[in-house]
């Protein structure tokens, strides 16, 4: 039983990381259109 919590939460913080990073993605696209400009 634990140990499927354990998974879950890490499943969880994976989804997040990968969230944090595609963000970051977005804004250094952003960042570096403004600057070509």
């Amino acid at each position: 039983m634990d140990k499927m919590i354990e998974e879950a939460e890490l499943h969880d913080n994976q989804t997040k990381i990968r969230q944090i990073y595609l963000l970051q993605n977005k804004t250094l696209n952003r960042l570096e259109r403004v600057v070509a400009t």
